[in-house]
């Protein structure tokens, strides 16, 4: 969690330095320097060892599928209108 708050404040700090430098807004130059950290760490995260040792098949292109159809599942019990 501090970590976590360190990135994000080192991320608005940083992008509202590089809005008043170069004359940009700040929401959107907060948002690029965010980014920028976001991806390198999501594309270097650690796998859990107890997702890796699942007996259930595990499809890596769609990760979130199951949750996804959960969710909806859950929507549709809900009978909202639309869905």
């Amino acid at each position: 969690m501090i970590g976590a708050a360190a990135k994000g404040t080192a991320a608005a700090v940083t992008g509202l330095y590089i809005s008043y430098h170069f004359d940009l807004p700040a929401g959107p130059a907060m948002t690029l320097v965010t980014s920028g950290i976001l991806v390198p760490a999501a594309s270097f995260r650690r796998r859990s060892p107890a997702r890796e040792s699942s007996s259930q098949p595990h499809d890596s292109s769609a990760p979130f599928a199951h949750d996804v159809a959960e969710v909806i599942d859950l929507l549709r019990e809900l009978e909202l209108p639309g869905i």
